[in-house]
């Protein structure tokens, strides 16, 4: 299994496993999972976030956080969307 470990001011996240669930039984494209997932980052939904880097002063991982959706990287790692996003980009996190 690949890891990504952000550097500086960048953290990891992800959607959670909850909103891929009730589609696990669905045979889905990548061209539609790829749009899925644009739809989710774009709706402001929450974003669990996996990995921080050694700058990042705000979040920590655990935390689910609201971003701008225009900011971030899409990582593939072992077939699952990882976003890479500066700590700037974070709206709030939910408590």
């Amino acid at each position: 299994m690949r890891t990504f470990k952000p550097q500086g001011v960048y953290f990891t996240c992800k959607i959670p496993d909850s909103y891929w669930e009730t589609k696990e039984a669905l045979i889905i494209d990548a061209a539609t999972k790829d749009q899925m997932t644009k739809d989710y980052i774009n709706s402001g939904e929450d974003m669990e976030v996996v990995a921080t880097g050694s700058d990042c002063n705000f979040v920590k991982p655990g935390d689910l956080v609201a971003v701008n959706s225009r900011g971030f990287v899409s990582l593939d790692l072992d077939g699952k969307a990882y976003f890479v996003i500066r700590e700037s980009e974070v709206l709030g996190k939910y408590e």
